[in-house]
């Protein structure tokens, strides 16, 4: 008798269990990929959405290193460097050199609702629409300030008779929806 339960295998219930545990494992494994795949994806999200915002940055700080004073034309009593306020908006505005055209550009960047544009407007024909482009989505606020003298101050108009004068520094402080408030210093010399 002992030879005949020793060839026989294993019962059904033994197989079940069997078959449930590796269910039960199947399950756990897959719920884990599952979790990782997601936590990539809203890795990648997240990475793609700071990369956005440090391009915004890059294009700042490139810009006023590039800044130019509008000089020798019919509107040149504008400045290199021109921050403008209304009830609703606030833009900056600046004069930079452009080398794809081997002469200057204005540039201004101001918020739309939500939406953070970059504006090339032409310098000698104000007909022209400007070209917009949408460099950041879900920002709440976007304020500019300066450093002048040491002192930050919120107001900075360039003089008439010295437009290329400039503050020593430019400081954005931008609110967004999903990560907060972001505040950067530009310095200009």
């Amino acid at each position: 008798m002992r030879d005949s339960r020793r060839l026989r295998g294993m019962t059904l219930i033994e197989v079940m269990v069997a078959i449930a545990i590796f269910a039960l494992l199947g399950v756990i494994s897959w719920r884990a990929l599952s979790g990782m795949a997601d936590a990539r994806e809203r890795m990648n999200v997240e990475f793609a959405r700071w990369r956005a915002i440090a391009r915004f940055g890059q294009m700042v700080e490139n810009d006023l290193a590039q800044i130019a004073p509008r000089m020798g034309t019919s509107t040149s009593t504008q400045g290199a460097l021109v921050l403008s306020r209304s009830d609703t908006v606030e833009e900056l505005r600046l004069t930079r050199f452009d080398a794809a055209s081997g002469g200057l550009q204005r540039r201004a960047y101001r918020l739309d609702k939500e939406d953070l544009l970059l504006e090339r407007i032409p310098l000698l024909n104000d007909s022209i629409e400007p070209e917009k482009d949408v460099l950041l989505t879900g920002v709440k606020s976007l304020h500019w300030r300066f450093l002048v003298n040491g002192k930050e101050v919120t107001e900075w108009t360039p003089s008439t008779s010295a437009p290329w004068v400039l503050p020593g520094a430019v400081i954005m402080e931008m609110e967004l929806a999903d990560v907060g408030t972001v505040t950067r210093v530009f310095a200009l010399h």
